[in-house]
């Protein structure tokens, strides 16, 4: 038995909107790409009677590929880290296929996205039209009380006599969703047969509110640490999934979601650490100090010891909690005070660069630093400050603060 199979990890070769941002090259991608709201178009090419997948650029040609099986799902990601704030990729649900484009969300748990039965006003216009479970040969409602799993309430169902299995998420940044549980089969991607698929649950939400009901995305894929998750199931039900663990490459602009394995050539720089689990099963990780500059925010171990900080992959800003927030922006701010430094018009938590090219603005502002154990990540002003409009003629701080939790999400 493959060691993979005795153990359990979870490696994001690029980490969080943002904190890391990667150059990709992966799996011999190299071409051009075309956008359209957002979306990036890709040519895919399916190996006859293997399970094997290559990503091409545009014009490509099989032969420009290497030929090896696969046992895992590689998939695109489309999104950035400047003007849409977050990545997502897409799944096929039911029988007959529909698809959905979801965002990888290591900070929650559940599949969630809006159904047939949720309005105009309870629900955001997305980017697809919302799944019709009603419509699916193989979607399976769950009553409540249901035998087979913990309902958070009872709710009604307006294509159900019956009512259902209701479920309420919090977010981070004050989005909620609300709804009732259906089973289906799931596609990563695209399809091609019966075995790709494997049942999981689905939320359908009947009610979305703020970034949530507004977010271009049609739902949110919940990756966080379960004895239930996505890609545990994935694991146990599509033979083609070799082992349990899954890996987020975000590059400057798209990048790759891999579902059963790592990437081998990841580019050259990124760092790894160690995670550990938080008491809300979140991907904890190990930070124990946090410098601007030269200057220490928080002694995490002394100080800020009740503080499991975690890593959020679906979340566009980092939330600091109150007293970490306040320690930070004293430090940036009596930084900006110096002659020569943050050399931007103020506005709020933004800045208009007053320098002619956008590398002198970035050099102008602090580096953060983080130490996890005996490593040390810089994150760099250039990508804590988020570009807004389509010049990106302001740049604003993707540093808010945590008021009332002792939570530190990095996103």
């Amino acid at each position: 038995m493959n060691q993979w199979k005795k153990t359990i990890p979870v490696l994001l070769s690029a980490i969080a909107l943002g904190l890391i941002v990667a150059v990709l090259s992966i799996l011999g991608f190299q071409g051009s790409e075309t956008k359209q709201h957002g979306i990036q178009n890709y040519k895919y090419v399916y190996h006859s009677g293997k399970y094997s997948r290559r990503i091409l650029a545009e014009g490509d040609t099989l032969d420009k590929v290497e030929d090896v099986d696969l046992e895992y799902e590689i998939i695109p990601l489309s999104g950035n880290n400047t003007d849409l704030g977050y990545y997502f990729t897409y799944l096929n649900l039911g029988n007959p296929q529909q698809r959905q484009i979801v965002i990888p969300d290591t900070g929650s748990t559940k599949l969630v996205l809006p159904c047939q039965d949720c309005y105009k006003g309870d629900c955001g216009t997305h980017a697809d039209i919302h799944f019709n479970w009603t419509k699916s040969k193989t979607a399976s409602f769950l009553k409540c009380p249901s035998k087979k799993f913990n309902c958070d309430s009872c709710v009604d169902v307006e294509d159900s006599h019956d009512p259902g299995c209701g479920y309420k998420v919090f977010f981070g940044e004050q989005s909620t969703l609300s709804g009732y549980l259906v089973e289906d089969q799931i596609y990563f991607g695209s399809y091609r047969n019966a075995t790709d698929g494997f049942t999981f649950l689905i939320g359908c939400n009947t009610e979305e509110t703020k970034m949530i009901h507004s977010q271009f995305a049609d739902g949110i894929m919940g990756l966080a640490p379960t004895k239930k998750s996505i890609i545990k199931t994935a694991y146990e039900r599509n033979p083609n999934i070799d082992h349990n663990v899954f890996s987020i490459c975000m590059a400057a602009d798209g990048g790759y979601f891999n579902v059963g394995g790592a990437f081998s050539n990841s580019p050259v720089g990124i760092k790894f650490f160690p995670y550990t689990l938080s008491r809300r099963n979140h991907y904890a990780l190990p930070i124990k100090e946090m410098q601007l500059n030269t200057e220490t925010i928080g002694d995490f171990e002394a100080t800020f010891h009740k503080i499991q900080p975690f890593l959020d992959s679906g979340t566009t800003e980092s939330y600091f909690p109150s007293g970490i927030y306040d320690a930070f922006m004293k430090k940036f701010g009596n930084f900006c005070q110096q002659e020569g430094k943050c050399l931007g018009k103020k506005e709020r938590r933004c800045f208009r660069p007053t320098v002619d090219t956008l590398d002198a603005f970035f050099a102008s502002f602090p580096s953060l630093t983080f130490r996890l154990g005996d490593v040390e990540y810089e994150w760099g002003s250039r990508y804590y400050l988020s570009g807004i409009g389509s010049n990106q003629h302001r740049h604003c701080l993707g540093i808010s603060e945590m008021k009332n939790q002792e939570t530190m999400i990095l996103g």
